[in-house]
């Protein structure tokens, strides 16, 4: 019980700014077992998202609500997510053909115009779809689609390979373990389940995997494989594809 704890810490510890300040044991196969937990930690991203959307729903307008739910994540995570997304839109679609080229550009820690559009984009999306989503009161959506990209993040690192020999996505990569991988997605679509029902959240399934199949094709056609930045925008957009086609159901 003592090693499962820690292993959860220290997921929260790589994907979250929660100040959780002690040494934590980090090898591989403390970061393979403790990938069970990414979705869990999703849901807990998305409880902090509904319970403060929640407290203020009666005191003020959706946009700002809107607002507020969709800078809430960018803060928790230290922007983790949205800086792959950013990064892997200017590699990919910068103008050369070479593989190292397009890694060079993604590790590069400036900006950018695919990056800003890509950012922008995705940012204005999102708020557009939860001011709706808040408008028809259905706020259970947000416990849901920061849980559920996780999973397409896990699925993502276990059939991929690595585009680089060394990164932090490289932690990930391969390094996952199958029976761990189908015991998150069980016990994430039970959430999904008791929050908004079975067949919304199946829907929602198929549309964030669909989206995560198609951004793994790309990421491999420009770079031979994945990269932590990958995998971080394959997280943004499966959300962001996810509120859309919620958007559309309810």
């Amino acid at each position: 019980m003592k090693n499962i704890i820690k292993d959860f810490l220290l997921m929260v510890q790589f994907f979250t700014r929660f100040p959780i300040k002690i040494n934590l044991p980090a090898s591989p196969k403390n970061f393979r077992r403790g990938v069970v937990f990414l979705p869990l930690i999703g849901f807990i991203i998305g409880t902090c998202q509904y319970m403060l959307v929640r407290s203020l729903y009666a005191l003020l307008p959706s946009s700002l609500l809107a607002g507020i739910a969709v800078i809430l994540p960018i803060i928790i995570t230290g922007a983790l997510h949205i800086d792959g997304l950013g990064d892997s839109f200017d590699g990919f679609f910068a103008f050369t053909s070479d593989k190292d080229r397009r890694l060079e550009i993604m590790q590069d820690s400036s900006s950018g115009t695919f990056a800003l559009c890509a950012i922008v984009s995705n940012i204005l999306l999102q708020y557009l779809a939860i001011e709706y989503i808040i408008g028809q009161n259905k706020l259970n959506i947000l416990l849901v689609v920061i849980m559920f990209s996780k999973i397409f993040v896990l699925y993502t690192a276990m059939w991929g390979r690595p585009a680089k020999s060394k990164g932090s996505g490289n932690i990930f990569i391969g390094n996952m373990n199958i029976i761990i991988v189908i015991v998150a997605t069980i016990y994430s679509l039970i959430i999904a389940h008791i929050a908004i029902g079975l067949y919304p959240s199946l829907i929602l399934l198929f549309a964030g995997g669909f989206v995560s199949f198609l951004f793994y094709l790309l990421s491999y056609k420009k770079i031979r494989g994945i990269t932590g930045d990958t995998m971080g925008a394959i997280q943004e957009l499966t959300t962001l594809v996810m509120l859309i086609v919620y958007c559309a159901i309810i």
